[in-house]
């Protein structure tokens, strides 16, 4: 941190991005900058289209704060490891691929080259390196292939985890949006924890044989802009009231949906703050009192427990590749039933 002195990293002016690492850093070689459509609008916005100027722009404003300018909080940098000061926690080998999770414009980084991107896409092809301390959270990935894909799973990496704290063997699970990515890897961690039915709530028919071979058993068509027929149709699949319900979609209606089908004591797993505060009232007007959490879950070793979950299941990747527009559709077909 250089300023201002005693500022947390995402919202200082100025980082220290020395490649000199303390005992408790590491260095990574940077290969891509990955932005969410919101940090692309948030460039264009500041510096217009022109594919010269968002270059220089990015580079000039990157050195000038060391680090991503600010506004990029959905960015992910991956590289990999170049080196490690003796008190990194992670056991890693040198070569790792690696993907950041939160925010970004947290880590000090220099970008020497961004001259492949053309300013349109959101996949920014660099060099440069970034230095990560030893309280930042990670995934360690096989390889740096599909980096779309990749960054996309250290957005939602931590779900897994935040499911399997609150889901208990026997649970009926709703998960409202179960083909997204963060749906889809709540369905397979809750059943990986021993709850005794999932549902979810899909768009369409793809989805639904979808949901259904990553283990889903009741996925439900409906439309969230009709919150209560929603809410009816998916507790009727799973029997009642669920005792989680995970939002895996950024909508106000279905943090209404999620709502109605909590009871009192279910656990329900909101997307953030604002959207907590929205379930609250709901639960409120309806004189219910669900144990609502919008917290940012928390990466463990390396995304381990990630990695297996994808190998376990080659279906959600390819969902994965699917959502963030690098793959076709996946074959949705239903597990093997005879």
């Amino acid at each position: 941190m250089l300023e201002p002195p005693g500022a947390l990293p995402a919202v200082a002016r100025r980082l220290d991005a020395h490649p000199d690492l303390w005992d408790s850093e590491a260095r990574v070689h940077l290969t891509a900058v990955v932005l969410t459509d919101d940090d692309l609008a948030v460039l264009h916005a500041r510096h217009g289209r022109e594919p010269g100027s968002l270059r220089a722009a990015l580079l000039e404003g990157t050195a000038e704060r060391g680090g991503l300018p600010e506004g990029l909080a959905g960015a992910v940098l991956v590289g990999t490891l170049a080196g490690v000061g003796p008190a990194w926690p992670h056991l890693l080998p040198s070569g790792t691929v690696l993907a950041t999770v939160g925010p970004a414009e947290a880590h000090p980084c220099w970008l020497a080259d961004v001259s492949a991107w053309d300013g349109g896409t959101r996949v920014v092809p660099c060099r440069g390196h970034a230095v990560l301390a030893a309280a930042s959270q990670i995934v360690a990935l096989r390889d740096a292939g599909d980096v779309a894909a990749l960054a996309e799973l250290a957005r939602s990496a931590g779900v897994a985890g935040l499911v399997a704290d609150v889901t208990h063997p026997g649970d009926r699970v709703a998960v409202i949006g179960a083909t997204t990515v963060v749906g889809a890897l709540a369905s397979v961690a809750s059943l990986d924890c021993g709850a005794g039915l999932v549902g979810g709530l899909v768009t369409s028919l793809q989805e639904a044989r979808l949901a259904r071979s990553l283990g889903v058993a009741e996925p439900v068509i409906a439309d969230v802009g009709e919150p209560a027929d929603a809410a009816e149709a998916l507790a009727g699949a799973i029997g009642g009231p669920a005792d989680v319900v995970v939002v895996g979609v950024d909508d106000p209606a279905a943090i209404t949906v999620a709502t109605l089908l909590a009871g009192d004591g279910t656990v329900l797993l909101a997307h953030g703050r604002r959207h907590a505060e929205h379930a609250a009232r709901t639960a409120a007007a309806l004189g219910t009192s669900p144990i609502i959490r919008a917290d940012r879950p928390a990466v463990r070793d390396a995304g381990a427990e990630l990695l297996t979950m994808l190998e376990d299941r080659p279906g959600l990747a390819e969902l994965v590749r699917w959502r963030v527009g690098t793959g076709p559709a996946p074959a949705a077909t239903r597990p093997e039933d005879g």
